[in-house]
């Protein structure tokens, strides 16, 4: 009897303990909010009313180890009868390199954001866990850093099993060519609509055997698209290319029976 009961204590106990987050990432979530501007005052658990970072908005820590691995802090949205909304103003600053301290980091939303017209932090590219990055509506502005593809890795069975599934780049000031994709084979979706972004489209984008999302609308790109471009798109089905300049030279003009390696959905 008496072993029972000591049993159920110590499940009991085990059942009451509560994995907090890691102090270490703490730390650097206290020092990426120095360099924000909160107007609104949303982070004002972080740190003052809660010790534990897992609680703080925008974070998501992992239960079981406690390590963050989520940090979403775009404005709430409000749809309401007269139009869409957003009931908190977005913050502003500075991106802070602290954040490279969240080694377990795979998810990264900071859409409208509003920098002070500066490029996209070069460091982002040794966040190399990422999965998710979305960076849409910030005012960047310059090239798209070749660092990116650091987050593109191929995943190997004892190492590294994270890819970059989703990058969203769109309602930017970006120029420049869109570099070689070659990396990005794991690639999900692909936004870089609303930017300034020129030249021609790399045939690499045929590479691209696992994107379903392809939108590079509203740039300033040119040249000719063909067939290579859409080589291993299979599971493509939504590609957005209008407002550029684009000369289409597709196979299906001149083989009638030519089938497009993807079904695109309506």
């Amino acid at each position: 009897m008496s072993s029972a009961v000591g049993h159920n204590t110590s499940s009991n106990a085990v059942k009451k303990f509560k994995v907090m987050c890691v102090e270490k990432e703490k730390q650097a979530l206290l020092k990426f909010k120095d360099g924000l501007v909160d107007e609104d005052n949303q982070l004002c658990l972080w740190g003052n009313q809660e010790e534990d970072c897992c609680k703080w908005r925008g974070v998501k820590c992992n239960k079981n180890s406690g390590h963050v691995y989520g940090l979403d802090l775009r404005p709430t949205i409000v749809y309401n009868p007269n139009g869409i909304s957003l009931s908190y103003m977005p913050f502003k600053g500075e991106i802070g390199s602290s954040l490279l301290e969240l080694q377990y980091l795979t998810y990264l939303d900071l859409s409208l954001f509003e920098g002070s017209e500066t490029s996209i932090p070069k460091f982002i590219g040794s966040l190399t866990n990422l999965r998710y990055l979305n960076f849409s509506g910030c005012n960047f502005i310059g090239t798209i850093p070749y660092q990116l593809r650091n987050l593109t890795r191929i995943p190997i069975s004892l190492g590294n099993p994270f890819s970059l599934e989703a990058l969203d780049l769109s309602w930017n000031n970006l120029t420049g060519e869109v570099p070689n994709l070659s990396n990005f084979s794991f690639i999900k979706e692909l936004r870089l609509p609303m930017n300034k972004l020129n030249g021609s489209l790399t045939e690499s984008t045929g590479l691209l055997s696992n994107v379903e999302v392809m939108d590079i609308s509203s740039n300033s790109m040119n040249g000719v698209i063909s067939d290579i471009h859409f080589l291993t798109l299979s599971k493509l089905r939504h590609l957005d290319i209008s407002l550029n300049s684009f000369t289409l030279n597709l196979s299906s003009y001149w083989v009638p029976n030519w089938v497009p390696p993807f079904s695109l959905i309506s």
